[in-house]
């Protein structure tokens, strides 16, 4: 967080909790005025020093009216805006307070905002009434700045934290060279009333004046000194956030952005080509195939599509069936199946819908992978019949983790050269950090920059790009090959679609095809 919204957030907390905590908390010279309360005159000595700042003297004489009262109240412009993203700063110093008429004058001081709160009196005591007049005396640096026509001077003579009216403000201003360019303004924060100016007597002098100013109204002096005059040191800027000028579209940032986007779109790009390339059938694979590659379906489908999907499990499933090791029958709307006791699956109730499905383990003397002892137990558990329905609550951990040994089969066989999972878990790893790194990116070209636009640029690719390339690991050449005789299977059963005679191993065979077709997502040929 920037210095400035840290100043911010502390000058809000502080009013906050003085706020809550109620007069009680009150500090000894923050009195509410009464009706009563004015400042009758106030008389400012400006006298600008070779070092560029300005000495301050101020006369105030307060009517505090008839009510006992701790001291007086002074609130000194410190701190101001400069421009969209910066605040000047005017450090003050020096500070020393005295009371011609023997009012107490202890001082303490606290920041507020951009201003220096100034509290005069005894805290313990509570008897100051009637007219008193008050001097402080202090230095405020960094006041002049060099610019084209001149050094200029300008001064918050008064500020806006009183919360009385003032009925009469004179101020001098002394400079060691000429004075030309008078300006005065009074009225709220950012008037431009203005008020009355006029030559000194002497060279290097003028006054200024306003009189019935109400609450929280001020009065600002200016002048400007020939170039060279003092030394000035230019203006002390402190940064503050501003949304417009943070995410500011122009000649320079409309550029930037654009070309992080086209980063983003050329990283999706060469990640997708570089996948493709390393998942690619081997040059020179078969073109045509005789019968299905050798494998389980649902292995066989984890290769093509990078990792086992659910698809690859329902084809592992059918490739079950097809052994032998269980039998599917459809469920009619009543309940009643087929009749069929083979396990035909072909959906038909007696030209009815299907309302369900009945799984029933049978048997069987073939070995079954990892996998399928998965699967299998995850449908009956430690029985032998069970609904597709009945499933649906409780099978989903199964499947993902016979998803996860379908894979490692693909890994044992020597097709991937790692496991998906592990592959999916660092591509995780990497992307988390890159948005983290985004939105750091991002947070600080906002509170720092003009560029935020960018920073948002660069979240949005970090979200998009791994969005947009699912991960897939790499080939090994012999997964390459499986991979190309896959394929060319795929385009047996394209064909197939066509004419069922050119179906590889002939239409006859077609239909014991159907578990790897449902690996391929080629049902529907």
């Amino acid at each position: 967080m920037s210095p400035a919204l840290v100043h911010r957030a502390g000058a809000a907390l502080a009013l906050a909790a003085a706020v809550l905590a109620g007069p009680a908390a009150a500090s000894a010279a923050a009195d509410e005025p009464g009706e009563d309360e004015r400042v009758r005159s106030y008389a400012v000595d400006l006298a600008v020093g070779d070092d560029g700042s300005v000495g301050v003297r101020e006369t105030v004489v307060y009517d505090f009216g008839e009510e006992g009262h701790h001291g007086l109240q002074r609130s000194v412009p410190v701190r101001g805006r400069h421009d969209a993203s910066h605040d000047r700063r005017f450090p003050l110093s020096g500070l020393r307070v005295s009371s011609p008429s023997g009012a107490p004058a202890q001082v303490s001081t606290e920041e507020d905002g951009g201003a220096l709160r100034v509290l005069v009196g005894d805290p313990d005591r509570e008897d100051v009434r009637g007219e008193q007049t008050y001097v402080l005396e202090y230095r405020l640096g960094a006041v002049v700045d060099d610019g084209p026509g001149g050094q200029r001077v300008r001064v918050d003579v008064l500020g806006t934290g009183w919360q009385v009216p003032v009925e009469r403000v004179d101020a001098t201003l002394t400079a060691p060279g000429p004075l030309s360019g008078l300006e005065c303004y009074a009225g709220p924060a950012g008037s431009r009333d203005p008020c009355a100016v006029a030559p000194g007597d002497a060279p290097g002098t003028a006054s200024f004046s306003a009189a019935d100013l109400q609450a929280e109204e001020g009065v600002t002096v200016g002048a400007v000194l020939p170039p060279g005059t003092v030394a000035a040191s230019g203006p002390l800027l402190v940064g503050t956030f501003s949304p417009a000028r943070a995410f500011s579209a122009d000649a320079t940032t409309l550029p930037a952005t654009g070309a992080v986007l086209a980063a983003g779109a050329g990283a999706v790009l060469l990640s997708r080509r570089r996948a493709g390339a390393s998942t690619a059938p081997a040059a020179g694979a078969v073109a045509a195939a005789a019968g299905p590659p050798e494998g389980p379906p649902g292995v066989l489908g984890a290769l093509v599509h990078g990792g086992a999907t659910a698809d690859d499990v329902v084809a592992t499933l059918l490739d079950l069936a097809e052994r032998g090791h269980l039998t599917l029958a459809a469920l009619g709307p009543d309940g009643g199946a087929d009749g069929s006791a083979d396990g035909s699956a072909d959906g038909s109730t007696d030209g009815g819908a299907v309302a369900d499905w009945r799984l029933e383990r049978r048997r069987s003397a073939e070995p079954t992978s990892p996998a399928e002892q998965r699967l299998l137990h995850t449908l009956f558990g430690d029985g032998t019949v069970t609904t597709l329905s009945a499933l649906r609550t409780r099978a989903r951990a199964g499947v993902q983790l016979t998803q996860q040994l379908l894979d490692d089969e693909a890994v044992r066989r020597g097709w991937f050269r790692e496991r998906p999972s592990r592959l999916a878990h660092r591509r995780l790893g990497c992307a988390l950090a890159a948005l983290a790194l985004a939105v750091a990116a991002a947070v600080a070209l906002a509170l720092w920059t003009r560029f935020g636009l960018v920073g948002l640029a660069l979240v949005a690719a970090a979200l998009v790009v791994p969005l947009a390339v699912r991960p897939r690991p790499a080939l090994t050449e012999q997964g390459r090959r499986v991979r190309g005789a896959v394929d060319a299977f795929a385009a047996g059963l394209e064909r197939a679609g066509r004419d069922p005679g050119a179906a590889p191993g002939g239409g006859a065979a077609l239909g014991r095809h159907l578990p790897l077709a449902v690996a391929l997502g080629a049902t529907d040929r």
